[in-house]
């Protein structure tokens, strides 16, 4: 074993590879359970041809080609639909398309792309007296208990603050509002459909992400309760104009804590938390005029609960289908990080990414039923028309040009003032210059001065057997019914059927392990913080509990100098430090490695380039997708990928290529090795990187040294969380399965 090890030390990745491909084609797949996983929840693909892309040139190339060739439809799924130039070249080409009599249908995230509305409404009417169309719907739109709350949170109390008890006004107010919204609801067909002007607002402005239009709807609300609450307070100049400020400014860190995602939402977070250090009991006059506001009556089901919980549960999918015989899928959105080349155009990050491009035999009626179902799925599908039932996409709109064209506040008011008065054809002239003027910006900036040395596509074996696979908020079992989370031992049942795979493609590869006969588990995966199920199959495969002879398994993800986001690195850095102390005490192994591995940055003055890859690689079989290694992938959002089977050339180049990474620097052990070092040593490390968070935020401008200290002992306890938990889920036993569910439920939004 040392001489092993010695070897390995020397020659990192390469003799370990070529070990591998020796062996890869005479080994057989012996677990029944992965087989029947891929007949119960997957689409076998009857595929001419297929292609595996890493450059991102050649993805958007790719993906023209497809839209060009199109003669009857055209269907994709995306979590992200930028406004920017190499997508306004996409979107010409579907407008083309439309024109020939292609049916188009675009199915997008809700919360990610309703920011850009105006653009979609108006690509959607583009199409209307052309021989095809262009239809576009978004997904995960507002649950009917979260609009029902949107108009509890807008509406005033009336009289239920006269004559009434100090003690009993919050009570009396809650009644007087649900009364009201009880009336509403009832005198409306569609209640999902119950709104007010000022619920709209509300709901416009969280959607969009623009705390001033959540402040403009409960505004006149705020000055009415400051209003009664000077009645009965001791101290009538500590309610004053503006307290309404203060109580906005409050609202913006509340809605951005809750709804945020990533560090800022961390950032967020810890600024609610630090009120309450700052100002103690000073604070508690703004907290009870809050609640005024909040449906604190309402008996909530666990549905209800769920509902606002899960509202940021994304649409993740990557899927471009072209009639029924076309499709590209992997881990690119469509945006110009993903489709260009290092350099200037790119404002920061140019990702590295993987697409698989294929051509089936013949259309595929089960392929196209899958995009369909999630196409038709009412509970969550949204068209762009039934969108204005519940929100006021124009307001947005109007703020959105008030804010391009002012730098005061008083500016912006009144420009968002006179842009709601302009005409739609106004509006809709804009539109269409900005959108020219993307498409010439890629074709005239990008085109002419990208420097290009493409990595070439890897052909898929012709041996090769293709599955089609997603996790979904519904299952085939209960296709009507809203699936929230999952489960661990029941994956298949929560929808999460790619999750389910990959936990059948590790026990098939420990199946297929033999002593002297090793396997390879490698993840290249953007985000890697462990969702519990994995991490606790890895302790197993780590100490024997689930025997796995002769196996590697290799982490290769971002650093925090990659990174776009440093948060899941910070993270998952303490949940790596728990895997690494129990491989170092674990003897009963039977030769399983684990091995971690990081994209290091680029030289400094060169555009960075950050993995954004989901691609798994379970000995024999490959996947690829959109479904990161994290909780996230697992709990919140909808995902899909192939998994393929019987491609060793395939597989044999891309270890190859990744050999090449290791070997020339760009992928290696990282600088700050967690095995190695303390975990002192790495709470002193994340310690330096919170003071440079905290002083990016300029907390010290209303913070004492006392509470940015607490700041950051709140920070260190989410680090901890991460490494406690981890520990547990280990170890396993009932307070390890506990843990499981705690873990995943904690880390579920990063």
């Amino acid at each position: 074993m040392e001489r092993y090890l010695a070897m390995h030390q020397r020659y990192p990745l390469a003799i370990f590879y070529c070990l591998v491909l020796m062996v890869s084609a005479c080994a057989t797949s012996t677990n029944q359970g992965l087989t029947k996983l891929l007949e119960s929840s997957s689409v076998a693909l009857e595929t001419k041809s297929g292609k595996l892309i890493r450059d991102n040139d050649e993805a958007l190339l790719t993906k023209l080609n497809m839209i060009r060739s199109a003669k009857q439809t055209i269907d994709l799924a995306y979590y992200i639909y930028a406004d920017d130039s190499s997508t306004a070249v996409l979107t010409e080409a579907l407008i083309d398309a439309a024109n020939r009599g292609v049916k188009v249908r675009l199915l997008l995230d809700y919360f990610i792309n309703f920011r850009q509305f105006a653009r979609l409404e108006r690509l959607e009417s583009l199409t209307r007296s052309s021989p095809g169309s262009i239809e576009i719907r978004l997904f995960n739109s507002p649950d009917k208990s979260i609009i029902q709350d949107a108009i509890y949170l807008t509406l005033g109390c009336g009289q239920a603050f006269q004559q009434t008890p100090e003690s009993n006004r919050q009570l009396r107010c809650s009644t007087e509002k649900l009364a009201l919204l009880n009336n509403l609801i009832s005198s409306t067909q569609k209640t999902a459909y119950a709104t007010t002007a000022a619920s709209r607002l509300l709901l416009t402005g969280l959607y969009g992400r623009s705390v001033p239009l959540m402040q403009m709807a409960l505004s006149s609300n705020l000055e009415q309760a400051l209003n009664e609450l000077r009645k009965y307070k001791d101290n009538d100049e500590q309610m004053t104009k503006g307290n309404i400020k203060e109580i906005s400014r409050l609202s913006s860190i509340y809605f951005q804590a809750k709804f945020n995602t990533g560090l800022n939402r961390l950032i967020n977070q810890l600024q609610l938390s630090a009120l309450s250090l700052v100002y103690g009991d000073e604070l508690e006059p703004y907290t009870s005029l809050l609640t005024h506001f909040l449906p604190v009556d309402i008996k909530r089901s666990a549905r209800d609960i769920l509902a606002w919980r899960h509202m940021t549960d994304f649409l993740h999918h990557k899927l471009l289908l072209v009639d029924s015989q076309q499709l590209q899928i992997g881990g690119r959105n469509l945006e110009d990080a993903y489709h260009t080349q290092p350099g200037a155009f790119n404002s920061k990050y140019s990702f590295i990414d993987t697409d698989v491009a294929l051509t089936l035999i013949a259309p595929d009626a089960a392929l196209q039923k899958t995009f369909d179902q999630l196409w038709s799925f009412e509970l969550l599908t949204t068209r762009l028309k039934d969108i204005k039932a519940h929100s006021d996409p124009q307001a947005l709109i109007a703020y959105q040009q008030a804010q391009a064209q002012c730098q005061t506040e008083s500016c912006i008011q009144k420009e968002f003032r006179r842009q709601l008065t302009l005409n739609d054809e106004t509006l809709t002239s804009k539109l269409d210059q900005h959108q020219q003027n993307m498409a010439d910006r890629f074709r005239q900036d990008y085109l002419p001065q990208r420097q290009y040395f493409p990595l070439d596509d890897i052909p898929i074996d012709a041996s090769a057997k293709i599955y089609y696979v997603e996790n979904l908020p519904f299952t085939s079992a209960q296709p009507l019914e809203r699936k929230f989370g999952s489960v661990n031992g029941r994956e298949q049942e929560s929808g999460k059927h790619i999750h389910a795979l990959w936990l059948a493609a590790i026990k098939d590869v420990c199946a297929n392990a033999r002593a002297g006969k090793p396997q390879s588990i490698v993840f290249h995966n953007a985000y890697v913080m462990l969702p519990s199920n994995l991490l606790s199959t890895i302790a197993r495969m780590l100490d024997g509990r689930l025997k796995c002879p002769d196996v590697e398994l290799t982490i290769i993800t971002n650093s925090m100098a990659s990174t776009d986001l440093n948060l899941v690195n910070l993270l998952a850095n303490h949940q790596l430090k728990a895997l690494m102390e129990h491989s170092l005490t674990s003897k009963n192994n039977l030769g399983f490695r684990l091995r971690y591995l990081e994209h290091q940055p680029r030289a400094v003055g060169q555009s960075e380039r950050s993995l954004h890859s989901k691609l798994m690689i379970f000995g024999n079989d490959l996947f690829v997708g959109s479904s990161n290694a994290d909780v996230r992938s697992l709990m919140m959002d909808t995902n899909n990928g192939l998994f393929i089977q019987q491609a060793p050339m395939l597989i044999k180049a891309y270890q190859t290529w990744l050999t090449s990474l290791n070997e020339r620097g760009i992928v290696a052990e990282p600088e700050f090795n967690v095995k190695k070092q303390s975990r002192e040593a790495l709470l002193a490390r994340d310690n330096q990187f919170i003071d440079a968070v905290l002083v990016k935020y300029q907390t010290k401008r209303w913070l004492s040294d006392e509470q940015n200290d607490q700041l950051k002992a709140r920070f260190i306890k989410l680090l901890d969380d991460a490494y406690q938990m981890s520990v547990e889920i280990i170890k396993g036993g009932r307070s390890g399965k506990d843990a499981e569910t705690r873990f995943d439920v904690l880390f579920k939004t990063i």
